[in-house]
């Protein structure tokens, strides 16, 4: 009888993020009858179990210097399905310059002008989101003010991010990290006597749903298809073990934005445009003269007042509105195209199609097969 593939999955399962990793390396593990031994530690101890173990590939989250290094001594391929300042030659990282522009759009529509962003000292990956952050920013003439620390427990570390909070021009929105680093910011703002969002929105970077939900108040994130990167991690190590793969670096775009309280809230002052922003994403189905006759002005006087605030149309902004819930639809739900099209205002499943085309640069259904969230019966798999 053929020994069995051993492959050693190093991850920690107190985050959201990596549970549904473990999803996804899970279903192709079992397609591949490999026996995988998890591991939940992390550096040199992990790398020691590694040693122990002796398995003919590795799979993490996080990987660390000890663990590469451990991996290359041993001669076998990791896989690191997260950026870290040591990775292997094999990584999947979330796309940073389309996690910049999908935050930046959020707070945007939303009326802000002033914009901050707190990363977390030692993290490459930290590094790349400010970077990215601070140049989709500029092509629209915006200023970034950052702030970096390392996590620490205890109010007592929050001093420096409270100071830099307090001073931010208000109201500002902030792009975290992580959600980690959001929550923080929630307790910064608590500990200055800052309103979040009317004073400062925020956002986080994960969507782990527990630390959202119990965060007060609840925290958006930007979300990203995490059981993706634990199946393409796991499709990756069964070709590295075949030595089928060149060194990679996979990037994977981020799905929605889940809004919450933290940034539930429109920074606008012209009480119109409120008015006509909060209609458009509450009645996606209806059109833009609709909007302007219940707001008692006329679709040119609005379009311009659009354009003096936002760069572009009241139809553009709705547009967006309309993607944006077609492309949640798509990767949370199993409803048919002709549903999702009548949802989200179009007449015809052909018509949306060419819209989400136009606007995606792919069919609805081919963002379906690569976004979803978690395959429909992924969780039966291991009940």
């Amino acid at each position: 009888m053929p020994k069995k593939v051993s492959i050693a999955v190093c991850m920690g399962t107190h985050l959201g993020s990596a549970r549904k990793r473990l999803y996804g390396i899970m279903r192709e593990a079992r397609r591949c009858q490999w026996q995988t031994t998890l591991i939940r530690t992390t550096g040199i101890q992990a790398a020691r179990m590694v040693r122990d173990l002796n398995p003919d590939g590795i799979i993490a989250f996080l990987a660390g210097k000890p663990l590469a290094d451990m991996a290359r001594e041993m001669k076998i391929p990791l896989i690191d399905t997260a950026f870290e300042n040591a990775s292997s030659d094999y990584v999947i990282s979330l796309h940073a310059e389309t996690v910049a522009q999908m935050a930046m759009e959020h707070f945007l529509e939303r009326g802000f002008t002033h914009f901050g962003y707190c990363g977390q000292t030692g993290r490459r990956a930290s590094i790349i989101r400010r970077n990215c952050f601070a140049k989709v920013l500029k092509t629209r003439n915006l200023p970034l003010a950052t702030f970096s620390q390392r996590i620490q427990e205890g109010l007592v570390s929050l001093d420096g991010l409270t100071e830099w909070l307090t001073e931010l021009p208000k109201p500002a929105a902030v792009l975290a990290f992580d959600d980690e680093m959001g929550e923080r910011i929630l307790q910064g703002c608590r500990r200055g006597g800052i309103t979040v969002p009317e004073d400062v929105a925020v956002l986080g970077i994960g969507n782990d749903e527990l630390m959202c939900e119990i965060s007060t108040p609840t925290l958006s994130s930007i979300r990203f298809p995490a059981f993706e990167f634990g199946q393409k991690g796991a499709q990756l190590l069964r070709e590295a073990m075949e030595g089928k793969l060149e060194p990679c670096l996979i990037l994977i775009d981020p799905t929605d934005i889940v809004v919450r309280q933290s940034s539930d809230t429109i920074a606008i002052s012209d009480p119109v445009l409120q008015k006509a922003v909060v209609y458009l994403r509450n009645n996606i189905q209806c059109r833009v003269e609709e909007a302007a006759r219940i707001l008692g002005i006329s679709r040119k006087t609005l379009d311009r007042r659009f354009r003096q605030q936002f760069g572009g149309s009241a139809n553009e902004l709705l547009q967006k509105f309309r993607m944006r819930e077609a492309s949640r639809l798509l990767s949370q739900t199993r409803q048919p195209l002709e549903t999702i099209a009548e949802i989200c205002g179009y007449t015809t499943a052909t018509s949306f199609g060419r819209a989400f085309l136009h606007y995606f640069h792919t069919t609805p259904m081919a963002y379906r097969e690569t976004h979803v969230i978690l395959p429909w019966n992924a969780e039966e798999d291991f009940s």
